[in-house]
């Protein structure tokens, strides 16, 4: 697991933070209380693993409360859902204080809305360049898949937190906090179809309807590669695009 706050220690080669005594003992407590793993324990672990995996021996990994704090919130809405992690819950597991939480993001819509803004500007970016149309459709196609399937590999723990707020009620708060990710997103596909109107007029005025089928199909493939049903490889990027080329022609 990749600790935060506390005192840097050695072991396997490396320095490595270690929380400070109080909060190791929580984590026990808590985890004593815990039921047995769930898929979901399974995927916050190798998430926390992978992300360990990246940092170089040697390294002192360090962040500032910020960050921890949004770090620990994805873990709890991805494992438990945002309407059941209280304000208590992410200051806990962050090491700090819930005035702290505050001062950084004021609530914990607050502390949503932070996170899907800074996965959203890294999302847009990747997909401002793939995701634009240069007379080539299924060339376009291609690579918006391989970005969507890239961020997802990288995150899976937000996009499962995504596409649970995606579909939640439409009063849900986190529905309402996903709304504008999920627009801009959209948009930007359906751009794509737009553009190639232009060059294959039977699309014109199908632009939404290419756009929902496209990402659905997108985040059907995502959903079932975090259930370990899928995998989000080159063979997969040609069937998405295969399969969803047949009726855009017609």
């Amino acid at each position: 697991m990749l600790f935060i706050r506390g005192s840097i220690t050695w072991r396997r080669g490396g320095y490595e933070t270690r929380p400070y005594i109080g909060a190791r003992r929580r984590a026990r407590r808590r985890a004593s209380l815990r039921p047995a793993l769930t898929s979901i324990d399974v995927d916050v672990r190798c998430w926390r693993e992978s992300l360990t995996d990246a940092i170089p021996i040697g390294t002192i990994h360090v962040m500032d409360n910020r960050n921890v704090i949004l770090y620990q919130a994805l873990i709890l809405f991805a494992e438990r859902g945002y309407d059941a992690v209280g304000v208590q819950d992410i200051a806990v597991a962050s090491g700090i204080t819930k005035p702290t939480l505050y001062h950084y993001f004021g609530s914990k819509r607050g502390l949503l809305d932070a996170l899907l803004r800074e996965e959203h500007a890294h999302l847009e970016s990747l997909l401002d360049e793939a995701a634009r149309y240069r007379g080539d459709l299924p060339l376009t196609l291609t690579r918006t898949v391989q970005v969507l399937f890239q961020f997802a590999r990288e995150r899976p723990l937000f996009y499962r937190l995504y596409l649970s707020m995606w579909f939640a009620l439409p009063y849900n708060e986190a529905h309402t906090a996903a709304a504008p990710f999920h627009a801009s997103l959209f948009h930007q596909i359906e751009q794509i179809f737009i553009d190639a109107a232009r060059d294959h007029g039977n699309m014109r005025g199908r632009q939404r309807a290419n756009a929902a089928t496209l990402l659905g199909t997108i985040n059907t493939y995502i959903a079932m590669a975090i259930n370990d049903q899928a995998a989000l490889d080159e063979a997969t990027v040609h069937q998405v695009v295969k399969q969803f080329s047949y009726g855009i022609y017609s």
